[in-house]
């Protein structure tokens, strides 16, 4: 079976386990979230509407932790 190690966590990352606080937002600690690339969605969740989203995912991974760092709704 494959062995993997995480990476470190990031600076930002550390600090907020060490003194239990929230984790910062990927905007402020891009080192410490993986970002997925935006994807878009026409007239699925809005009818006459666009939606574009990411997603961030913690890094490394430590618990489940996500933010939607761009919700953005255009009405077309």
């Amino acid at each position: 079976m494959p062995e993997t190690i995480a990476e470190p966590p990031s600076a930002l990352r550390e600090q907020a386990y060490l003194e239990e606080v929230s984790l910062a937002t990927p905007t402020l600690d891009p080192g410490g979230w993986k970002s997925l690339p935006r994807v878009e969605a026409v007239d699925t969740l809005v009818a006459n509407a666009t939606v574009t989203a990411q997603l961030s995912i913690v890094n490394p991974v430590r618990s489940c932790f996500s933010y939607l760092t761009d919700a953005n709704v255009q009405f077309i």
